[in-house]
């Protein structure tokens, strides 16, 4: 116990960190305020107006994770300067744990593969509407660092737990009312716009199966602050969140949180069993409760027929591999294995899984999720990892996860009675669970940073204090990093402003107001694909709009436009799918409209282009068949139409294409056979 108390966090009452000491001045409050604000707001915050209206509106094309990953690096920043301040001035401690090498080695590794990356920007900034790329590893470091200097005391640590239990309890709040479709706000229009069924929680989080994550962890940790709290009203209180928390945790539906959030409370479990932590009467009837409440709300979701939301159904195919989503992921893993064989050591750099996987996806994966089911995540974070930055970093995260569980295990799993250990316990079920869940689940910024949080709160328990001066060094270091603070405000800025002019040239009818909106979001953000592509849409659309008026030659320079836009895009980004299919459609629905056949051939050249980097692509096969049957090739159309709908046998358009192709050939028995497959898919 004297070892613990000497290496780490303190577990008597902290008397002697009180007013009047460097540990309370305003500018070691202020870091601790922001970061407690990064793990409340966070996950809470959407950019979206007219919640209560039935005419929702979004601020941004992306009302979740930007909002919340700016947040993020917003809240991170003030901390750090906050707490660089603090030191600069007062004096103070830098507070040490032997993860830190591993921590620097991972970021060295991540910032080597980036660089070497298919796709520098992508690796460095991320992924539009995922934004997990060096730029965010970098932001998990600093939030570790900034627990493990500031979770100095067990009134810290409890305080952490709180804002992530209460938090989680209002998502999982949420998430049943949305259950029941009581929602108090409209998401959507229609509930068709939305990749998942309305009756699975998402909360302000976004996704089901990201909250399922975020309450999975929460769940050991509010366990845990039951389980310490002396007072039997509080403890009553924290159990009732509990119960709102396991409610929330079932009707997310997600399979990979509940493995991930039972693995959690069984840790916990035994976390309370070592400390023989009292079981009182209170305890047993929250946990009977609990046990019943989510018994109920599984019983009821199997009158359910769909059976995504059949809690029964839902759990028969965690196991089941052989068909439906179980199937996917195990096609999606293997394609995964075959990308991380071909750059095993450096991999291809952090978000490039969506411009990666293509080339390396199976023919059977193309015809079980369709051609516009463009997969942009492993749903095992090991396989992810090791695609993005190689197996060598993979396995310093594995170092990194698996040394700071170690050094902890001693305090989190300790004899004593300690409550403070107790909690920390809570927090090593938390990793543990979160962990479990993303072997199958997914990460963003918004959730995977409490992750990083909970590592620090269990680094800072063995963390060695070193003291530090009021220096002239530090000060400097302080001015430092307040002025490159300031300046990546203004980039977040500069990155909202883009997106909220992307949203608006989205949305926009043809006009000139629009084609400013596109290009000024360019002009701020040149780094995100989608914005240069959306360029590309808005020349393509007042060119048709051109012709319709009788103006060709005006027409013809918004196909130049987009052809210009378009190019570029492909030249900085040349694995991006979307971007050849884009420009191929433009040429040849310019050739067809104009009846120019130079632009049907730069057509069928641009989708031939995008095949040879994304092989057995239907969508590319289709754009090639196309421009052959426009040339009179029907032969050879045939043959990239039958490609096509080989790959993907619900693509309607193609089969309807490819009835005409026959009618050509005089095939009437296959023209029918094709026109009744075209009139399958659109029913």
């Amino acid at each position: 116990m004297a070892r613990a108390k000497a290496r780490g966090v303190s577990h008597k009452p902290d008397a002697a960190k009180t007013a009047g000491t460097a540990y309370d001045s305003w500018g070691e409050r202020i870091a601790f305020w922001c970061l407690l604000a990064a793990i409340v707001l966070v996950p809470l915050v959407v950019a979206r107006t007219g919640w209560f209206t039935g005419r929702p509106s979004s601020l941004l094309s992306d009302q979740f994770e930007l909002a919340k990953v700016s947040l993020l690096r917003v809240l991170t920043l003030a901390s750090l300067c906050a707490w660089l301040w603090h030191v600069a001035i007062n004096g103070g401690q830098l507070r040490r744990a032997a993860s830190d090498y591993i921590m620097l080695a991972l970021l060295g590794w991540v910032l080597l593969t980036s660089a070497l990356s298919i796709a520098p920007v992508t690796a460095f900034l991320g992924k539009h509407l995922r934004y997990e790329g060096f730029v965010t590893f970098l932001n998990y470091a600093v939030l570790y660092f900034l627990v493990v200097q500031l979770a100095d005391r067990p009134s810290r640590v409890r305080t952490i737990a709180s804002a992530m239990s209460w938090t989680a309890v209002f998502l999982a709040f949420y998430g049943v009312l949305q259950h029941f479709s009581v929602d108090p706000m409209v998401w959507k229009a229609s509930g068709d716009d939305t990749p998942f069924q309305l009756t699975r929680a998402f909360a302000t989080v976004g996704n089901p199966d990201m909250l399922g994550g975020l309450l999975a962890l929460a769940l050991p940790v509010s366990v845990a602050l039951a389980l310490t709290e002396r007072d039997d009203r509080w403890r009553i209180v924290r159990w009732a969140g509990t119960l709102v928390l396991v409610a929330g945790w079932v009707v997310t539906f997600t399979r990979a949180a509940w493995i991930g959030g039972i693995v959690g409370l069984a840790i916990v479990g035994a976390a309370a069993w070592r400390h023989k932590a009292p079981f009182r009467a209170v305890d047993k009837w929250a946990t009977g409760l609990a046990v019943a409440a989510g018994g109920a709300l599984a019983a009821l979701s199997m009158r359910n027929q769909d059976e995504v939301v059949n809690v029964l159904n839902r759990f028969a195919s965690i196991l089941d591999f052989g068909s439906g989503s179980g199937a996917q992921r195990v096609l999606i893993w293997q394609s995964a294995l075959g990308a991380i064989a071909e750059r095993p050591i450096f991999g291809w750099g952090l978000d490039t899984f969506r411009l990666v996987f293509p080339q390396f996806r199976s023919i059977e994966l193309t015809r079980s999720l369709g051609r516009l089911d463009l997969v942009d995540n492993a749903h095992n974070y090991l396989l992810q990892m090791a695609l993005g930055i190689g197996v060598v970093g993979v396995l310093l995260l594995i170092a990194l996860f698996g040394y700071v569980a170690w050094r902890s295990a001693r305090n989190a799993f300790g004899v004593d009675r300690s409550s403070a250990q107790l909690l920390l316990g809570g927090f090593w079920a938390a990793s543990a669970a979160y962990i479990v869940y993303l072997m199958a689940g997914l990460s963003v910024p918004s959730t995977t940073s409490w992750l990083w949080i909970a590592l620090g709160v269990l680094a800072a328990s063995s963390a060695r204090p070193r003291a530090l001066g009021a220096t002239v060094a530090f000060k400097s270091a302080a001015a430092v990093a307040s002025v490159l603070a300031v300046v990546a405000l203004v980039l977040i800025g500069r990155m909202l402003s883009a997106d909220y002019a992307y949203l608006a040239a989205r949305n926009m009818p043809v006009s000139d107001a629009r084609l400013a909106f596109a290009e000024r979001a360019v002009r701020l953000n040149p780094a995100m694909d989608p914005y240069r592509t959306q360029l590309g849409i808005v020349h393509f659309d007042t060119m048709r709009s051109l012709l319709g008026a009788g103006q060709t030659d005006a027409a013809r320079e918004q196909v130049l436009a987009a052809a210009a836009v378009l190019g570029e895009a492909i030249a900085r980004t040349p694995r991006e799918y979307e971007n050849y299919n884009l420009l191929a459609h433009i040429y040849l629905s310019a050739g067809e409209l104009l009846g120019d056949a130079e632009l049907l051939d730069k057509g069928e050249a641009t989708a031939r282009e995008g095949l040879k980097v994304m092989p057995r692509t239907p969508s590319l096969e289709f754009q090639v068949g196309r421009a052959l049957y426009r040339k009179g090739e029907y032969a050879a159309a045939a043959k990239a139409l039958e490609s096509a709908v080989d790959a993907d046998p619900e693509y309607g358009e193609a089969w309807s294409l490819l009835a005409a192709v026959y009618k050509e050939l005089g095939r009437a028995e296959d023209q029918a056979k094709a026109q009744a497959r075209a009139e399958q898919a659109v029913r």
